[in-house]
């Protein structure tokens, strides 16, 4: 089974879409098309117009995986850091199951 294939089989259990694009400008503005009800994982290869935060570029060559993800949920503006916290924490875990 391809990294892909696994991928989009464990997030398929999470109710959420993947779309996984060779190259885009960047999934950030490319995934904002797909705003609806549904959950959305976009991961690309390369990035040719990356952003980073305070509208930094991002240097983004192909070798790496970029990605950027449409959730919908009920938070409140002044929740928002607990991604921050869930996605440190998540990463951590999968890390340490490797």
């Amino acid at each position: 089974m391809s990294s892909s294939n696994k991928i989009n089989k464990i997030l398929k259990n999470q109710n959420i879409d993947l779309i996984h694009l060779e190259t885009v400008g960047s999934t950030m503005k490319e995934i904002k098309k797909y705003i609806s009800k549904k959950n959305i994982c976009m991961i690309a290869n390369e990035q040719t117009e990356g952003m980073g935060r305070r509208g930094n570029q991002w240097i983004s060559p192909q070798g790496n995986i970029y990605l950027s993800f449409l959730l919908s949920y009920n938070l409140s503006v002044d929740k928002h850091f607990l991604f921050t916290a869930i996605t440190a924490n998540s990463i951590s875990r999968c890390l340490n199951k490797y």
